[in-house]
């Protein structure tokens, strides 16, 4: 392109960016998903809020020398996050390094172009098995005992996914770039504004709307809790009234039972159908996370079978007592699965259930989920 030309393009397409980002002024922070971590770990975070606007610098003599940048920074009480990155004007990710100090923090952005916000009590770091400190003690194993026989524990030939358990993969470095290029299903702030929620628990009180099934569940300290490994399928169910939704939760998974024979992990379940038969686990497809498998997958689970089958996955190197965030979007015969914070995304075209419940799932592992969440896509 020649200068002249360059010169005429260019307040078309930067200048009318340009004018934006002059009248947006100062960005503004909404909130911070998840609003909590554990001191000993990273916890990967969503910055929400308005006019996160990118810096835009024309250079009209020299096509080379204009740029536009996307350098945010944050920190938390003056302790910088890691990896902040742009994702959307209502949308940056970061990481949440460990080592904070114990309590409540303030969150500080600043945008490439200098100007900062904060939000105040943006963010709690808290101590050993519990919750933050505004919590009470009673979190943890010791809170309901192991479940160890009785009507709901699966015989040992209970369900289990389908196969031999892959060898264990090596994690690999990513290399796809990030940010990823592809849409995201989140662009709207969080919660939505317009489309219907159906489930939003938190558990900071009782299960509400989440029904236990199997297993051997507690609520405590801001969450609801599995505690055994010793059982296959554990899973509580939450009713959703639509086909197509979005689902989410933030869970940690504390251990696993070390069986060869089967993967063992966590699942955010989605058109999960009634069960018809106690040995089996419902028909479902399960969003799975898996420590000892290393791998974010999609399985489906029959309903008239002991066995689920991993139909599609990818490797992630999972990690035992970190905090990871599912979500799964159902639509038509289109299901997807996603590690949000990062770029593993998992999508499979079936048509075995076009509709059903939303459920959270522990397979041969205990763990505890923070919130569950189903909304309209």
């Amino acid at each position: 392109m020649s200068p002249a030309l360059f010169r005429s393009a260019l307040p078309a397409a930067l200048l009318a960016l340009t004018a934006c980002s002059q009248a947006a002024d100062v960005p503004s922070i909404e909130q911070v998903i998840p609003h909590r971590g554990h001191r000993a770990t990273t916890t990967q975070v969503r910055i929400l809020g308005q006019r996160f606007a990118p810096l835009i610098k024309a250079n009209f003599d020299d096509e080379a020398r204009s740029a536009i940048s996307v350098a945010f920074s944050a920190k938390l009480q003056g302790h910088a996050l890691q990896a902040v990155t742009w994702v959307s004007a209502t949308e940056l990710a970061a990481s949440v390094p460990p080592g904070l100090p114990v309590g409540t923090h303030a969150l500080t952005v600043v945008a490439p172009g200098g100007q900062s916000v904060i939000l105040p009590a943006a963010f709690a770091v808290y101590d050993g098995d519990g919750g933050p400190p505004d919590l009470g003690p009673g979190d943890g194993p010791r809170d309901g005992p192991a479940l160890d026989g009785g009507a709901d524990a699966p015989t040992s030939d209970g369900p289990a996914l389908d196969g031999p358990k892959p060898d264990k993969p090596q994690p690999q470095p990513d290399t796809t770039p990030w940010p990823d290029t592809t849409p995201w299903p989140d662009t709207t702030p969080w919660p939505p504004d317009g489309p219907p929620v159906y489930v939003d628990e938190t558990f900071n009180t009782g299960t509400g709307s989440v029904s236990t099934k199997t297993g051997s569940w507690t609520v405590a300290g801001g969450s609801l809790r599995q505690n055994s490994t010793s059982g296959n399928g554990y899973y509580a169910v939450a009713a959703v009234p639509v086909n197509n939704y979005i689902a989410e939760t933030r869970v940690r998974i504390h251990s696993v039972q070390g069986l060869s024979s089967t993967i063992e992990g966590v699942a955010l379940s989605v058109r999960v159908q009634p069960q018809t038969n106690p040995s089996f686990p419902p028909g479902q497809y399960a969003c799975f996370l898996s420590p000892d498998a290393n791998l974010l997958g999609i399985a489906e689970c029959s309903g008239t079978s002991t066995y689920c089958t991993m139909q599609q996955s990818t490797a992630h190197n999972v990690q035992l007592n970190v905090d990871y965030t599912l979500r799964a979007t159902v639509s038509g015969n289109s299901i997807t699965c996603r590690l949000v914070g990062t770029n593993k995304v998992v999508t499979r075209n079936d048509n075995s259930f076009s509709s059903g419940d939303v459920a959270l799932s522990t397979y041969h592992a205990s763990a505890r989920f923070y919130y569950l969440k189903v909304w309209h896509p």
